[in-house]
């Protein structure tokens, strides 16, 4: 009768410890994709700031021969810092979702232990 118990209370346990794995192999799984867009949306973000770049050059270039105004570059030179800034937002959320994923990753493997 104990014994009984004891092996409904270990499928029980077991049963739990694999609902808990599947649903960490999920959310791991979703990070990955989470990932592989953030890592997308930086490399068109690096080709924006590559262009901002050489936009803002060449305003630098019209304002040292006085064909535009100050306000005409200081607006250039924003719009390349908000590029930039955008790119280290990217570069932020792909370290949060990293160490994210290697907590999840490590839940998973504790799991497994038991």
């Amino acid at each position: 009768m104990r014994h009984d118990s004891l092996l409904t209370d270990r499928t029980k346990i077991d049963s739990l410890y694999a609902q808990q794995a599947q649903s960490l192999n999920a959310r791991v799984s979703s990070q990955r994709a989470e990932l592989a867009q953030i890592d997308g949306a930086a490399k068109l973000q690096i080709e924006r700031i590559r262009i901002s770049e050489m936009v803002l050059e060449k305003h630098r270039r019209l304002y040292a021969e006085k064909f535009i105004s100050d306000l005409a570059l200081q607006q250039k030179e924003q719009e390349f810092l908000s590029e930039r800034g955008a790119l280290e937002n990217f570069k932020r959320s792909r370290i949060s979702l990293l160490l994210s994923k290697t907590g999840l990753k490590t839940n998973r493997d504790v799991n497994r232990c038991w």
